[in-house]
């Protein structure tokens, strides 16, 4: 079924290419890149007698230098001038339109060498869809550069791009996902921080009594669901349970790994959780409702520590991975420790050796000791490639982040990652906003669940 779907959106990813083409005179970007994000306005023109390799990235060309990749490259092309130059492209647009961009472009077989990806099931289906390139002899033989991962990175138990034998790609980051707390109202309040599920819901119901916003949430925006992707593994659910809905053999309704969840969603929005004004809000607004001293709670990841190690709350927050569940089916403490981000290698490599080695030199110069300290002080991005903790200098926030990427808890997933079809993403996200601003009950966030099986 996956194989079939990509094979049919690339193909028809391939005509849309052809007939634009037809109606213009230049060749139109399947990337949709604009002009203003392309090599020659920024300024990254080939360097004579370099091996030049082409990198898509996420933003749109206008990101300042917080954008970690944007200045990694920058030293990079400085240290191997006339060897290597890595020509960073921005793709011109959010990380919900990655996708398909990259079908347009795989469908016109013109994916870059290489490009960096969200580390979802669609990896899968395009390693299965033959449009990656499998950079084993250059990375995956080289235990120097795979002994720096932690476990489990590059294992194809838990990602979608590597296993023993094959090396699609890396992952360049590991986020860190759960809840902030700003501990002096907690104590205003005479609350202690919640662990589990019935001590969160009191929080709530508290703060809502006393005029405190408990949770900064922003339902403007579908995606910023950290905080509540843990929560279904906490009730059990994992990629059977996907197939099973999948095929037929169990409905959306009768899945008590989708309807718990849903219900304590549900329950948080009924008591008050959020703001009244959340279906106006967006992350960014969130956000600042919390660094700014007006929320009690904001559900959020490491790629925020260093903007919050910057807030005038700094020594105020902490963290945890969210409640607990008394009737959850996992045997200890968990939390949500995904490799979200990967770098994939597009499968014109193949026929390059030199571009195939000149990006094997990069990815190991980008996941060096040097280079990853740098990664986290600099960039607040902690990597997936490992850290030494004790020669690292971080603020309040980022220490606490750093400590929870170490702790002894089971780690869990986003739930759309272990479902082997990519279109679940959008139908999840909108199933689990629009509980959070309770625009529909329990029963009809699961009927979108399944109308999205029965159309696969």
């Amino acid at each position: 079924m996956k194989m079939k779907k990509l094979t049919a959106v690339l193909m028809t990813a391939a005509l849309t290419l052809s007939l634009a083409a037809c109606g213009t005179s230049g060749q139109e970007d399947p990337a949709g890149k604009s002009e203003e994000g392309s090599a020659g306005e920024s300024g990254q023109a080939s360097a004579d007698g370099a091996v030049e390799l082409e990198f898509w990235t996420m933003g749109d060309g206008s990101e300042d230098d917080a954008y970690y990749l944007k200045g990694i490259v920058e030293e990079f092309n400085q240290e191997y001038e006339g060897e290597i130059y890595v020509n960073r492209v921005a793709l011109g647009a959010g990380n919900e339109d990655q996708q398909t961009k990259y079908q347009l472009a795989a469908g016109g077989n013109q994916l870059p060498d290489m490009m960096e990806m969200n580390s979802g099931s669609f990896i899968k289906e395009m390693i299965e869809a033959d449009v990656l390139y499998d950079m084993q002899d250059y990375l995956g033989t080289d235990t120097d550069f795979t002994g720096r991962f932690k476990d489990g990175a590059l294992d194809m138990a838990t990602n979608n791009y590597y296993s023993q034998g094959t090396f699609y790609a890396f992952p360049t980051e590991t986020e860190i996902q759960g809840w902030y707390y700003n501990k002096a109202i907690f104590e205003d309040a005479g609350l202690e921080i919640p662990e589990t599920w019935e001590d969160f819901l009191n929080c709530v119901k508290v703060f809502k009594q006393k005029g405190i916003t408990p949770i900064a949430h922003g339902g403007l925006d579908p995606w910023p669901l950290w905080g509540y992707h843990a929560w279904f593994s906490r009730y059990g659910l994992t990629a059977e349970t996907w197939e099973k809905i999948m095929s037929g053999e169990v409905k959306a309704a009768d899945c008590d790994e989708l309807r718990k969840p849903f219900e304590r969603v549900l329950e948080l929005a009924q008591a008050g959780a959020f703001p009244e004004n959340i279906t106006s809000m967006n992350n960014t607004q969130a956000q600042e409702l919390f660094v700014g001293g007006g929320a009690a709670m904001y559900a959020c990841g490491s790629w925020k520590m260093k903007d919050m190690d910057e807030c005038a709350i700094a020594d105020e927050i902490v963290f945890n991975f969210g409640p607990e569940f008394s009737d959850g089916v996992l045997s200890g403490k968990s939390g949500m420790r995904p490799y979200s981000w990967v770098i994939a290698f597009g499968s014109r490599l193949a026929d390059d050796p030199a571009k195939a080695e000149a990006a094997a030199v990069f990815c190991k110069w980008l996941t060096s000791p040097e280079r990853t300290k740098i990664e986290i002080e600099s960039f607040g991005h902690i990597p997936a490639a490992a850290v030494d903790t004790d020669a690292v200098t971080l603020g309040p926030v980022g220490m606490i982040t750093m400590e929870a990427a170490q702790a002894d808890v089971i780690s869990v997933v986003d739930p759309t990652s272990v479902c082997p079809d990519s279109s679940l993403v959008s139908v999840y996200w909108n199933a689990l906003t629009s509980l959070l601003s309770q625009t529909i009950d329990v029963d009809e966030a699961l009927s979108q669940i399944q109308d999205w099986a029965d159309r696969l």
